[in-house]
C-alpha cells in the first residue's frame, strides 16, 4: 500500500487556524475532504471534494472507503485529537488500523484543563453524545473528585446539573468552558443550582468537580452506625457481606434492590458493581429520604432510588444481572415470580428470610419450577463486654435464599 492510499485523519485542534504546517500541507493536497460541516466550513476555499460526516455516520465511513479505493488523497478532520472521543475510533473500528494515519493534536479537556489551571490527567473524561442519561458521568463521580464531559443538545450543562442537584446539591462545581479559542470564550464557575437556570453556548465542555470526599468512605460490610436507618431496621453488616457474597455482583451489573430499607445493600452492591446502576426500590416516603442521604454521604451515585410499591415499579427499571429481595418477600412468591421472569440470563437472585415459612413458601415455588437454588442459614453473635469477660448476644438467624437463573 502505497501513502496516497492511507486516509489522513487530522486533529485540528481547538484553534483551527494554528495547526502544523505539514498538516496544512497534506489538508491543502487533498482531493477529499471529510469532517463536521463546521470543521469543512474552515476550508470551505479549497476545491476538494467533501463529505460531510453526519449520522448516520456509517454511510459516511463508506464514501470515505469508496475514494480511498478510487486512489484519492483523503483527509478526514477531527476537532481537537482524533482518537479522544473522535472519529478516529469509529474509523478505526470500520476500517482497520493499516488504512489510516492519524496526526493528533490538543482536546478539549488540555484546554479547559490550563484555563483552569487543572492538571488534565487527574480529570475523568466522558462523552455524552447521543446518550438518553448522564449514569456515565455518576459513574465517574462515585469514585473521583473531577469529571470531564462531552455535551450534546440533550445532555447540556443544565441537564448535568439537574441530575446532580438531586444527587449531592452542595458538593458540586461547574465548570464551563464555552467556544474555547474563539473570540467568544468564556469560563464560568457555578454551583449546579445557577447552571439549572442559565443556557449556555452549543460549543461547550464541561468539567464538573466533586467538592468534597465521602464523608463515609464506601465499601464492604460498613458498620451499622455508618448508616442513617429506622431503628435498626438495616440488614446487619455480617448478614449484609453474606447476601452480597451470594450475588456474586461483577463490574458494571445492573442490580435490582427490593425492599431497599436504609440502602445499606444498594450502596455496598454499588461498590462492587463500580459503573453498574443500582435501583434501590422502596415504598415509604421517609425511608426514600433516608436512602438518598445514605446514597449521598458515600458518594455512591450509581444508586437510583425509586419510590413505590415493589410490583408497580419493575416494569419502568432495566433488566438486571442481579436481584437482592430483602423486604416484602414474605407475604407470598409474586415478587420471586416477577423477578425470575425479568432477569437476565445467567443471573442471580438473594432473598433474606428470617420465618420458615416465608422461606419454605419461596422452596415450593422454586421446586415447582425446577429452579437451581442454595440455602444458607445464618446465625451471628455479636460479642460484649461482660464483667471483665465477654459474653455473645445472638442476632435473629436469618436465611438466605440463593436461586441462579
Amino acid at each position: 500500500m502505497t501513502q496516497t492510499n492511507y486516509i489522513h485523519v487530522i486533529g485540528l485542534g481547538m484553534d483551527f487556524s494554528d495547526i502544523p504546517p505539514s498538516y496544512r500541507e497534506l489538508v491543502e493536497q487533498a482531493d477529499v475532504l471529510a469532517g463536521g460541516i463546521r470543521l469543512l466550513q474552515t476550508f470551505e476555499y479549497l476545491q476538494a471534494e467533501q463529505i460531510a460526516v453526519s449520522a448516520p455516520v456509517e454511510k459516511s465511513i463508506t464514501r470515505i472507503e469508496e475514494a480511498r479505493k478510487l486512489g484519492k488523497q483523503v483527509v478526514v478532520l477531527a476537532d481537537g485529537d482524533p482518537l479522544y472521543f473522535g472519529i478516529g475510533q469509529r474509523l478505526l473500528r470500520n476500517l482497520g488500523s493499516d488504512k489510516l494515519r492519524i496526526y493528533p493534536n490538543v482536546t478539549a479537556l488540555q484546554t479547559a484543563a490550563s484555563r483552569l489551571k487543572l492538571p488534565w490527567s487527574d480529570i475523568h473524561t466522558v462523552s455524552l453524545h447521543g446518550r438518553k442519561d448522564v449514569h456515565p458521568l455518576l459513574a465517574i463521580l462515585s469514585e473521583h473528585n473531577l469529571a470531564g464531559v462531552f455535551t450534546d443538545k440533550n445532555n447540556t450543562p443544565a441537564t448535568i446539573a439537574d441530575v446532580l442537584m438531586h444527587k449531592d446539591r452542595n458538593n458540586f462545581l461547574l465548570h464551563i468552558c464555552e467556544d474555547l479559542c474563539t473570540q467568544n470564550e468564556r469560563i464560568h464557575s457555578l454551583s449546579p443550582e445557577v447552571v439549572q437556570d442559565s443556557n449556555f453556548s452549543d460549543l461547550n465542555f464541561v468539567i464538573v468537580e466533586r467538592l468534597a470526599p465521602p464523608r463515609v468512605e464506601p465499601g464492604l460490610g460498613l458498620e451499622d452506625a455508618n448508616y442513617i436507618h429506622e431503628n435498626g431496621m438495616i440488614t446487619k453488616k455480617e448478614i449484609r457481606v453474606q447476601g452480597l457474597s451470594e450475588l456474586n455482583i461483577q463490574k458494571g451489573e445492573t442490580i435490582w434492590d427490593l425492599g431497599a430499607g436504609s440502602g445499606a445493600v444498594a450502596i455496598e452492591a454499588s461498590w462492587l458493581s463500580g459503573s453498574g446502576r443500582v435501583y434501590a426500590v422502596e415504598k415509604a416516603p421517609e425511608r426514600i429520604s433516608r436512602i438518598k442521604q445514605n446514597v449521598t454521604n458515600t458518594c455512591r451515585y450509581c444508586v437510583h432510588p425509586v419510590q413505590g410499591e415493589i410490583s408497580a415499579c419493575l416494569d419502568d427499571l432495566p433488566d438486571p444481572d442481579r436481584i437482592f429481595i430483602g423486604g416484602g418477600a414474605g407475604r407470598d412468591t409474586s415478587i420471586l415470580e416477577r423477578s425470575i421472569k425479568r432477569i437476565k440470563p445467567g443471573g442471580r437472585i438473594v432473598l433474606h428470610f428470617v420465618l420458615l415459612g416465608s422461606l419454605a413458601k419461596a422452596l415450593e415455588y422454586c421446586r415447582e419450577k425446577g429452579l437451581e437454588h442454595q440455602v444458607t442459614h445464618l446465625q451471628i453473635s455479636r460479642s460484649s463486654e461482660l464483667q471483665g469477660d465477654i459474653r455473645f448476644t445472638p442476632l435473629n438467624p436469618v436465611y438466605i435464599l440463593q436461586i441462579s437463573a
